[in-house]
C-alpha cells in the first residue's frame, strides 16, 4: 500500500542562472587578438551524477605522525597508511581510534607538512592502489618545516587507503585530515530489478510486479529518496522502508487504474 508522505518523483530540473545587470558599464575594452577563437557557449551534455561528491567537514585530527612511529622517510621511500576506520592508527603516529572517516568515503581533504627535512625534496601522496603519480602534492626545504594542503583520492578496497612516496631527502611527515568526500547514494535499476549503476548500493530486490527495495550503506533515515521513471510517465513512488532505515521502498503503477507494472527507474538518496 503507497502512503500519504510519499515523495512523488518526477523529476524536476531546477535552471540555476545569473543575469547581468543592465545598468553595468563597460571600462575598458581590448581588441580581439589575431587568430583567437570565441570561447564555444554551446550547453554541453546532461551530467552524469555518479560522479558527483559530498564533502563533510571534521574537526581537524592526525592521521599520520613519523615522529612518533616507524620514523623518518627516506629518499624513495613509499608507505601505506589507513584514513578510514577506527584500528591501525597508533603504528602510523596517529590519532587513536582513527578520526572518524567512515570505509564509504572514497577522498580525503589533508594537510601534509614535512618536519626536519635535510634538504629540498617533494612528497607525493595517492591511493593506495595506484601507482605513483607525476603530480607533486608537496615540495619540501630545509629551510622550514613546509605544509601542502589538498584532496587525496584513497583506496575504498584494500587495507590500506593512501600511500606517500618521498623524493630527494629525508624528512619526517605529519598528515592531518579536516574532512573527507562521500559519492552521492543513487541506483539506476533495470525493469527485472538489475541494477546498471549505483553508488554506495548494497542490494536492490524485486519483491513482486511493480515493488522494488534498494538498500544502501548507511542509516538513510533523516534523508530524502526522490525517484523518476527512467522511460514513459508513470506514477512512482520511493519511501523509507519501515523495517529498516538502510532500505527504499520503490512501487509503480501505469497512472491510470493504479495497476503495478515493471520498469526501470532511476533514484538518488539526498541527505
Amino acid at each position: 500500500m503507497k502512503r500519504s508522505k510519499i515523495v512523488i518523483g518526477i523529476a524536476a530540473v531546477v535552471l540555476l542562472g545569473a543575469t547581468a545587470a543592465a545598468s553595468a558599464s563597460v571600462l575598458s575594452s581590448e581588441p580581439t587578438p589575431s587568430g583567437a577563437t570565441p570561447k564555444d557557449l554551446t550547453p554541453l551534455a546532461a551530467l552524469d551524477d555518479s560522479f558527483e561528491n559530498n564533502f563533510v567537514a571534521i574537526t581537524p585530527c592526525r592521521l599520520v605522525d613519523t615522529r612518533q612511529a616507524v620514523g623518518a622517510l627516506t629518499s624513495g621511500t613509499t608507505r601505506s597508511y589507513v584514513a578510514a576506520g577506527t584500528t591501525g592508527f597508533v603504528p602510523q603516529g596517529g590519532n587513536s581510534g582513527g578520526c572518524t572517516i567512515p570505509f564509504a568515503a572514497n577522498a580525503i581533504q589533508v594537510s601534509i607538512t614535512s618536519v626536519g627535512a635535510t634538504g629540498n625534496g617533494y612528497l607525493r601522496a595517492y591511493p593506495d592502489n595506484e601507482g605513483v603519480p607525476n603530480a607533486t602534492f608537496m615540495n619540501y626545504t630545509a629551510s622550514f618545516n613546509a605544509t601542502g594542503a589538498g584532496v587525496v583520492p584513497i583506496d575504498t578496497d584494500g587495507s590500506f587507503d593512501f600511500k606517500i612516496t618521498n623524493f630527494q631527502k629525508t624528512t619526517h611527515v605529519v598528515v592531518d585530515v579536516s574532512g573527507y568526500f562521500l559519492s552521492q547514494m543513487y541506483a539506476h535499476v533495470a525493469a527485472d530489478g538489475t541494477l546498471t549503476s549505483g553508488s554506495r548500493v548494497t542490494n536492490v530486490a524485486h519483491g513482486g510486479t511493480g515493488a522494488y527495495t534498494v538498500t544502501f550503506n548507511r542509516d538513510i533515515g533523516s534523508c530524502t529518496p526522490v525517484v523518476s521513471p527512467n522511460g514513459d510517465q508513470y506514477q512512482i513512488y520511493a519511501f523509507p522502508s519501515g523495517t529498516t532505515s538502510v532500505v527504499v521502498d520503490v512501487e509503480q503503477d501505469n497512472g491510470t487504474d493504479s495497476d503495478q507494472i515493471d520498469a526501470a527507474f532511476n533514484l538518488v538518496v539526498l541527505c
